[in-house]
C-alpha cells in the first residue's frame, strides 16, 4: 500500500481517496521541505486507511454472518418440508398408519408454506441492498474525513459530515423498517 500512497499522494491521478499532500509554511511541498515529517504524515494516512478497511470489514462481516445463517436456516426449512412429505408418503404406502402420515404431512406442509409465505429470497435480496447502501454511506463518510485538511474549518466540516452520515443511516433504518413491515408473512 505504501507504493500506492507514494504514487498517489503527489499525483493528480489518484485511485484512492487521499488528501492533498501537505505543504510546509513556506509553500514548498512537505516531502521536499521535511522528508521525515512527510513520511510520518504518509504513514499516518496509510494507517488510517488500513484501520478504516478493518472497520469496514468488521461491519460487513457483522451483517453477512446473520445473512448466511438465515440462508442456512431457509435451506434447512426447505429440506425439512420436502423430507417430511417424503416420509409421510412412504409411511402411508408402507405401513398404513394414518396418524404418522398426518403428522409428517402436516409438518411438511407447514414448513413448505412458511418458506413460501415469508418470501425468503425477497428478504435476502433486500438485505443485500441495504448492506450495499450502508457500505456506500460508510465509505463516503471516511472519504470526506480524508479530505478534511483545512484546520480553520475542520471541526465544522467534521460535524457536518457526521450529522449527514447519521441522517443517512437513519434514512436507511427507516426504509428497512418500512420494507420489512410490508413483506408478507406470518404475523
Amino acid at each position: 500500500m505504501s507504493d500506492a500512497l507514494e504514487t498517489l499522494a503527489g499525483g493528480p491521478s489518484a485511485a484512492l481517496p487521499l488528501p492533498v499532500a501537505p505543504t510546509a509554511p513556506s509553500g514548498q511541498p512537505l516531502a521536499d521541505a521535511d522528508a521525515e515529517l512527510y513520511d510520518a504524515w504518509r504513514k499516518h494516512i496509510e494507517r488510517g486507511f488500513e484501520n478504516n478497511n478493518r472497520m469496514f470489514d468488521r461491519t460487513l462481516n457483522a451483517f453477512m454472518y446473520p445473512y448466511w445463517v438465515t440462508v442456512g436456516m431457509y435451506i434447512v426449512l426447505f429440506v425439512v418440508g420436502i423430507s417430511a412429505f417424503v416420509v409421510a408418503a412412504r409411511l402411508s404406502f408402507e405401513s398404513g398408519k394414518e396418524m404418522y402420515t398426518l403428522l409428517f404431512g402436516g409438518i411438511g406442509a407447514v414448513a413448505f408454506l412458511t418458506f413460501f409465505l415469508t418470501r425468503p429470497l425477497q428478504a435476502l435480496e433486500e438485505n443485500l441492498q441495504f448492506i450495499t447502501w450502508l457500505g456506500i454511506i460508510y465509505n463516503t463518510y471516511w472519504t470526506r474525513l480524508a479530505y478534511m485538511t483545512d484546520q480553520t474549518t475542520v471541526q465544522r466540516d467534521l460535524e457536518a459530515a457526521t450529522n449527514e452520515t447519521i441522517a443517512k443511516i437513519k434514512d436507511l433504518l427507516t426504509t428497512h423498517a418500512d420494507r420489512s413491515g410490508k413483506r408478507p408473512g406470518l404475523r
